[in-house]
């Protein structure tokens, strides 16, 4: 979706296998913000006050920020973000070169890391979140870009 300002919102379904969460971000040459989730199925909308800083770009290893605001129901995150060198990741998608991530985050009194794989060109490749022992993985599974029905 065209903004305003000229800039280009764009969706990203997390699915498994059906949608179950749909993503809105932004970038700029300066960053990807992420400004919405939507839980699908009932599971309500996260607006995050500001844009949750994703990546500070250009994405290099060495290169860190922070990001602090408000995401679903109000509740205060604070966050803070060092990108690491590029390692070889295999996903149902394919095999790529990926920039790793490295966040904490500390949301309404409870801390997680969340680790993420960029790879130029494509974005978003893995991810793997800790949050006190509870560990999940999701992978990319195809990075086509089909039309909406």
């Amino acid at each position: 979706e065209k903004q305003p300002d000229g800039s280009v919102r764009r969706c990203v379904e997390l699915t498994n296998p059906s949608p179950l969460i749909r993503d809105w971000y932004t970038k700029s040459p300066a960053a990807v913000l992420l400004h919405d989730e939507e839980y699908l199925g009932g599971g309500g909308k996260a607006a995050f006050e500001p844009p949750r800083l994703l990546q500070q770009l250009p994405l290099a290893p060495g290169a860190t920020w922070r990001w602090s605001g408000t995401g679903r129901a109000g509740v205060r995150i604070e966050e803070s973000s060092e990108a690491f060198a590029s390692e070889k990741i295999e996903t149902p998608a394919g095999r790529f070169s990926a920039v790793k991530v490295v966040t904490r985050i500390e949301q309404g009194g409870a801390r997680a890391t969340k680790t993420s794989w960029f790879a130029p060109g494509i974005g978003l490749v893995r991810q793997a979140t800790d949050s006190g022992g509870i560990t999940s993985t999701t992978d990319l599974i195809d990075y086509s870009f089909k039309p909406r029905r």
